[in-house]
């Protein structure tokens, strides 16, 4: 029986979740002929502008982040060469690590760039939902989220980094687990998802804290290599571009809980798609809510107690909550800014796995396909270059 369990979970269920994947991006391509550059959302204006090359889907209607990743990936050999770069952004350029990874592994065709943003990306939510399911002693919806949440599912659709950046997260947890502190391993796979995606910062902030309180210094030491490695690559992306890449993500924060207010008058107050996107928002809400609460009442229970998963997404919900309300407008937004808050409520939610926790796990997983399908099904204007 045992044996059978575990081929359950280790294997018939990332086959599912694999078709599942699947599903959702040939809904998402189906209207462009099946041309995966479309998950790209490269609009008209960037695409003429960096002399994208022709067969790639381009968008009359606005682009998304992730032809900025593709360029990046163009960029690779000039970024660390002589030759001019033909994108200037240093705030993309901080999430280095996706791009070239997919100029490595093609080996620079840039034909070959979006089929591997999208297998990359398939891979990692694979590899994320395989690792949680050896944290798990058991079958648990819990572990389903590591894949369906939304910084997964749009990072899929629209080519993003999120993916990448969530295994590595997911690895740093089954790491800490396994050992219960922090080591080499540990270390090398966080710097890797602040790499991906410059967020993993605030979970080192908050894991910093923790093993501060707990007066495990050397640890607290080790985890602020990944924070210096990061600012050493900030220094050299400011020395290349005279600009600093993390000082443009500042317009994200405001004051706790002003964005959620805003965007309660915005959803109650436009009509059509914009209204729709709001929504979708507010039933996102309707999972970290009743999560904060529950973490809120650990704090009162546990006191010196205070578990590592605890600390840390009591942290990383209330970064989520002061997002401005730019950031909070949609879910394709808010649903994936604060990426670390997934990994983190996976092992909370899988040490306790309450019925309640269940129900909100079933939440997230629902509230996310809905929306990524949804997202997927919507057709824009475009033109092949």
């Amino acid at each position: 029986m045992l044996v059978t369990m575990t081929s359950l979970r280790l294997l018939v269920l990332p086959i599912c979740t694999a078709f599942v994947l699947g599903t959702l991006v040939f809904i998402g391509v189906r209207a462009y002929d099946g041309n995966v550059s479309a998950l790209l959302h490269m609009d008209t204006e960037f695409g003429e502008r960096i002399g994208v090359p022709s067969g790639v889907v381009l968008y009359e209607d606005g682009g998304y982040d992730g032809m900025a990743y593709y360029q990046i990936a163009r960029d690779i050999p000039a970024l660390f060469g002589v030759s001019s770069l033909s994108f200037d952004s240093a705030y993309r350029f901080q999430r280095i690590l996706v791009p070239l990874i997919v100029f490595l592994v093609t080996f620079g065709y840039e034909a070959w760039f979006s089929w591997a943003f999208l297998f990359l990306n398939i891979a990692a939510a694979l590899g994320s939902l395989i690792l949680a399911l050896h944290m798990s002693k058991k079958t648990s919806v819990h572990a389903l989220t590591a894949v369906f949440n939304p910084a997964m599912l749009v990072g899929i659709l629209y080519s993003l980094t999120e993916p990448v950046s969530l295994f590595f997260l997911m690895a740093f947890f089954w790491r800490w687990q396994k050992n219960d502190r922090l080591d080499v391993m540990a270390v090398l796979v966080l710097l890797l998802s602040v790499l991906a995606r410059e967020t993993t910062v605030f979970l080192l902030f908050f894991l910093f804290v923790w093993l501060c309180l707990q007066k495990r210094w050397r640890e607290a030491l080790y985890s602020t290599l990944p924070v210096v490695a990061f600012f050493v690559w900030q220094w050299f992306l400011s020395w290349r571009f005279g600009q600093i890449g993390v000082e443009t993500g500042g317009h994200m924060f405001n004051l706790p809980f002003s964005g959620i207010i805003t965007l309660l008058v915005w959803a109650w107050s436009e009509t059509g798609m914009h209204q729709v996107y709001r929504f979708t928002s507010l039933a996102l809400l309707a999972f970290i809510i009743p999560v904060i609460a529950l973490v809120t009442r650990d704090w009162f229970t546990q006191r010196g107690r205070m578990q590592m998963d605890t600390f840390v997404l009591t942290g990383l919900l209330a970064v989520m909550f002061s997002m401005d309300a730019h950031i909070w407008g949609v879910i394709t937004s808010i649903g994936r800014v604060i990426t670390p808050v997934y990994p983190a409520y996976i092992v909370y939610a899988m040490r306790k796995d309450t019925p309640t926790l269940r129900v909100l796990s079933g939440l997230l997983i629902v509230v996310s396909l809905v929306s990524a399908f949804g997202i997927a099904a919507v057709k824009h204007p475009f033109i092949v270059s």
